[in-house]
This record gives C-alpha cells, structure tokens and sequence, in this order.
C-alpha cells in the first residue's frame, strides 16, 4: 500500500510534502489527558507524529522554541512573534533532514545554526515532528507562546521525534518546535 502524502504550506513559502506511515510509526492525539510515565502536554488540541520523509521548505514565521527561553527574545513573546514575521527562519529538507537553516536576522541565526548542526549534528536536523491543530475554535493569529501556538497552527520540530509514542528510531536531545502561520494543510 502505498505511504499516505500530506503538503503543507503557507503564503510566505512553506511547501513541504511530508510522507506518513502508519505501518511505521503512530499519529497521537494530543488531548490533554496526561499518562503515568509518559510526557504529556495539557494543553490539549493537536495531533502529531513522525514522518518518514520529508521534502522542501519550511518558512517559521510565529514561534521557535529556542527564541522563547534564550536570546534576545526570552519571554518576550510579543516581540519574538513581531521579529519573526520580519526576518523569518527557513528551514530546506531532504531525505527527512534538514540540509539549509538560515535567517536574515544574525542573532537568530546564530542560534538556528547551533540547535539544527551543532547539538547533534546527526539527528537534530532530522524532522522529528509534524503537528496538525486540531483544536480548531482556537485557530487564530500566534500569541509568542509555543503552548499556545503549535495548537492553533501547523508546526514542525527538528530533532526529537518522541520515539516512545510515535515509534521514532533515533534518540536525541534536541526537539525545536516552529510555529509555521496561516498554514494550509492538503492530504
């Protein structure tokens, strides 16, 4: 049987085909209940799994999770939110990893660069996360707030794919979150 195929995009740029399956690797749906030995988000209104592939960009323009605690933009969420839009972070994948990072705005890029090549140069560039909203009174425009955000919008992670949940082959320490806004989701 053939993989099933998702396209994600959005108007500044995303075009990422990404490829399912379930044969594979589990979808979960993230809905707030919290399980005994399992991390569990409470904030419910996703579902999100690992991809086996995954081809093209992908334009991070609300959220990235290591702006919120470091950096110029730790806890100031409003102008992480405004900085992005500005000078988003474009993210080029191939084979399911990631082989081009970059942003116009240096200190950004700077940190772009040490989480996607330089924590673990092996599997934190893979994408190890595709999230779908699913909370869909709750779509709207981003807050700053990577909690908030990755449930009313589509988002994408590069590193840690929760191989506990999702079946993931890979460890690592890396798991950064980008919120990509106004995405459009074809199945």
């Amino acid at each position: 049987s053939e993989e099933p195929e998702i396209l994600v995009t959005c108007p500044r740029g995303t075009h990422l085909k990404v490829t399912m399956d379930p044969s594979r690797f589990h979808l979960i749906n993230s809905d707030g209940r919290l399980v005994k030995g399992f991390y569990g988000n409470p904030f419910p209104g996703e579902v999100y799994g690992h991809p086996a592939d995954a081809e093209g960009p992908v334009v991070i323009t609300g959220t990235y999770f290591p702006l919120m605690t470091s950096g110029p933009f730790a806890n100031d969420y409003v102008a992480l939110r405004e900085a992005l839009d500005r000078t988003p972070i474009n993210w080029e994948f191939e084979g399911g990893k990631m082989i081009n990072a970059r942003c116009d705005d240096t200190e950004i890029n700077a940190i772009v660069q040490r989480e996607v090549f330089e924590r673990d140069p092996v599997h934190g560039r893979r994408l190890g996360e595709i999230g779908y909203p699913a909370n869909l009174y709750r779509l709207g425009e981003v807050c700053g707030h990577l909690g908030l955000d990755e449930k009313r919008n589509l988002h994408a992670a590069h590193g840690h794919g929760y191989p506990r949940r999702t079946g993931a082959d890979y460890e690592t320490d890396v798991h950064c979150d980008g919120v990509i806004r106004r995405g459009i989701l074809e199945a």
